[in-house]
């Protein structure tokens, strides 16, 4: 396994370098892209940046200013990247990848040369320690790109993955430069009028069950389009998935949270009466036979099958970690299932074959559009946010 020294003299003798973030791409893997390759540029490095998806909006001003080359790559290298299947689309640069750079203990190595710290809470503080190894100058933009990934990827440094050495290396952003009030008030305090005006309509039509302890309300297409809400305003959940998590130790919950994360899906710990409840008031199926023993569950985004992979994927390599089944479309979907679920393309990819047909069956792996499963999502949160406060 490769580390800071050796990455250092990796690119310090590379040219022409192709730079890879993870599908679906978050702060950190922009971060980790956008700071690197402003400092591969101040040394005189062609550099290229790719990614399977677009830039989210609220991530642009990360890029502002960089001048990418066209060119043909002679090297590659990948940013908070744990498996090669996270790149998308462009998977196949997977196996001529030279060196990646990232932080999660569960990394499955696919380049020739890996970098890989599991107790860094985000992979910027990788970027962070190596852009001075390389020579460079952490500049104020260098330190805003750098804050984001640290910031977005910690929770703003409120999850437990945010160490004494984060905050350490925030503080040096921050001597640097970095804007750290308004990259918080973007990440976290700013939403969309459209966002707004959703949120005003959901909680107008918010019901309340169980002397007030539930609350309950339905997102439906229609109400998004009335809105003019775009993907970007919600908070999405396709599907719901319950694993069994006993024996995994903290360290392992920790990095399980950071590959959920990184599918844009998230993982809740919540006790199972709360849920049984939360899904009989929602009139859905209480998943019975599942909630027995430490649950957990996974609140899956727009790709349910990119969540489902990264916990079949864990539970290969952590046997403690047991799927149970879940939630999907309205109906209970088994153990076996999720794993088959877990077989089908990405998201893009599905999309791409059916684009121009009907967005019936087949969309509907993709992407719920019923609105359920986001009702149910608000609803156990609800609840075991009510019942942990009561």
């Amino acid at each position: 396994m490769a580390n800071l020294e050796d990455a250092a003299h990796f690119l310090r003798g590379a040219d022409k370098i192709l730079i890879l973030s993870h599908r679906s791409p978050d702060g950190d893997t922009l971060g980790c892209a956008s700071a690197l390759s402003r400092a591969l540029i101040a040394l005189g490095k062609s550099v290229m940046f790719r990614c399977a998806d677009p830039v989210p909006p609220k991530f642009t001003y990360l890029f502002e200013g960089i001048e990418y080359g066209e060119f043909e790559p002679e090297h590659i290298v990948t940013v908070d990247v744990a498996d090669k299947t996270l790149l998308g689309s462009l998977e196949p640069y997977g196996d001529k990848t030279d060196f990646a750079i990232d932080h999660h203990a569960s990394c499955r190595p696919f380049a020739k040369e890996t970098w890989v710290e599991g107790t860094a809470g985000a992979a910027c503080e990788l970027i962070a320690r190596l852009i001075p190894a390389l020579g460079a100058e952490i500049t104020p933009k260098i330190a805003d790109c750098l804050y984001t990934g640290i910031s977005t990827d910690t929770g703003c440094f409120r999850y437990p993955n945010a160490s004494a050495n984060t905050y350490r290396i925030a503080a040096n952003l921050l001597e640097h430069g970095a804007n750290a009030a308004e990259i918080n008030r973007l990440m976290f305090d700013t939403k969309s009028r459209a966002a707004v005006a959703l949120l005003k309509r959901l909680y107008g039509d918010m019901e309340f069950h169980c002397d007030g302890k539930c609350a309950v309300f339905c997102l439906t297409n229609d109400v998004i389009a009335e809105t003019g809400a775009s993907e970007d305003d919600l908070d999405g959940v396709s599907a719901m998935w319950v694993v069994d998590y006993r024996g995994l130790t903290v360290k392992e919950m920790q990095q399980l949270r950071r590959d959920i994360r990184e599918t844009g899906s998230v993982l809740k710990v919540y006790k199972n009466t709360l849920v049984h409840l939360a899904l009989a008031e929602a009139e859905l199926p209480t998943l019975d036979d599942m909630l027995a023993g430490p649950s957990a569950f996974v609140f899956s985004g727009n790709d349910v099958a990119a969540s489902a992979k990264a916990l079949k994927t864990f539970a290969k390599a952590n046997e403690n970690l047991e799927i149970k089944g879940g939630l999907m479309e309205g109906a209970a979907v088994s153990a076996a299932e999720v794993e088959a679920i877990a077989s089908l393309p990405s998201r893009e990819q599905l999309m791409a074959q059916i684009a121009g047909a009907i967005s019936g069956v087949a969309r509907g792996l993709a992407t719920t559009i019923n609105g359920v499963p986001r009702g149910l999502a608000q609803v156990v949160k609800a609840v075991a946010e009510q019942k942990e406060a009561a």
